[in-house]
């Protein structure tokens, strides 16, 4: 054998064990993306380990300022059995999606009703969703906690 071929097979080798573990997180995540900004609408798909039947909401904003201004009405998504979910927005009836908007993805049983399921998994008030170590955990007012990312929106078609 070649040493070409050998390091060929050994790659192969890794990756296929690589491919074979479970990947974990050491607390829940959320992570998310715009796939579509276009007919004046947005369409995020994300993916996270929160449990199947989870509901992630999402806003698009625009910076104002020190801070923002939502340009939407939240909107949620379901994650699936395999950890996916997708959320349409749609613009306030007085706004119109543009490039470098910011889309704020969120999850917390304060915001939003949960499944009693998701409940029994993250906490009534989202007390087992991790801590302040995960940097995307966060918490409001008295003992209620939330994840939460923000996505930049590149692009839009038709966006002047």
């Amino acid at each position: 054998m070649t040493r070409r071929a050998f390091q060929l097979a050994a790659l192969t080798l890794v990756c296929s064990l690589a491919g074979a573990q479970k990947l974990s997180a050491p607390t829940f995540y959320v992570a998310a993306r715009v796939d579509d900004c276009s007919g004046g609408n947005i369409r995020l798909r994300g993916v996270t380990n929160l449990p199947e039947g989870a509901i992630v909401g999402a806003a698009a904003a625009r910076m104002v300022g020190n801070g923002w201004s939502y340009a939407s009405e939240p909107a949620y998504g379901t994650v699936d059995k395999i950890g996916s979910f997708v959320i349409q927005l749609h613009p306030k009836s007085e706004e119109r999606f543009v490039p470098n908007l910011l889309v704020h993805v969120f999850f917390g049983p304060a915001y939003h009703a949960q499944p009693i399921s998701v409940l029994a998994i993250v906490g009534r008030k989202g007390e087992k969703l991790g801590d302040f170590n995960n940097p995307q955990f966060g918490q409001v007012s008295g003992e209620d906690y939330y994840l939460e990312t923000i996505v930049r929106v590149y692009w839009c078609a038709g966006a002047k």
